[in-house]
């Protein structure tokens, strides 16, 4: 297959190519805009969920649940709440509910996975989140451990190379 793509076909694209790195510069970005947004004032809060639009929503939801994934696998309740703080900085922008529900099917289970206390991160973090995410996520922590599951939401978790993975 390399014979046939040609060798300056093959130098010039392999440099473009995404190197995958379990933590790269994007994501130590997020893990900051998670921690600035903890430990942020309700006003600074509620002024960061209002720069959120779609495209910035869409990388900021997939750190999130990249987070948990990784949470999962080094067991870091640290790096669960992260991924949970992605998911309320977010709130619903542009988004289905529904679309919403499957992502945070995947952050509870990887979270309870993690170690964390997953009721009391959802109340902690939800706390802090606008009205939609900030409702859900109590009802949710109420509920919990009796909410959608990750197969009810159309998740499979897989063994990969890497450790623990998720298919949708």
């Amino acid at each position: 297959m390399r014979r046939d793509a040609g060798d300056p076909f093959i130098a010039a694209v392999e440099p473009l190519l995404p190197v995958h790195e379990e933590r790269e510069p994007w994501f130590e970005r997020c893990v900051e805009l998670c921690d600035l947004y903890l430990a942020a004032t309700e006003a600074q809060r509620r002024w960061l969920r209002s720069r959120i639009d779609r495209a910035s929503s869409g990388k900021l939801g997939l750190f999130g649940l990249r987070a948990a994934v990784l949470a999962a696998r080094d067991h870091s309740p640290s790096l669960a709440r992260t991924a949970v703080t992605a998911f309320v900085i977010v709130d619903v922008t542009g988004h289905d509910i529904r679309d919403v529900l499957i992502g945070l099917s995947l952050l509870c289970h990887c979270a309870a996975l993690s170690g964390a206390d997953v009721s009391a991160l959802l109340r902690d973090v939800g706390a802090m989140g606008g009205p939609a995410l900030g409702t859900l996520y109590r009802e949710w922590a109420d509920q919990y451990p009796e909410i959608q599951g990750i197969g009810a939401m159309g998740w499979r978790q897989l063994d990969t190379a890497d450790g623990i993975g998720f298919r949708h």
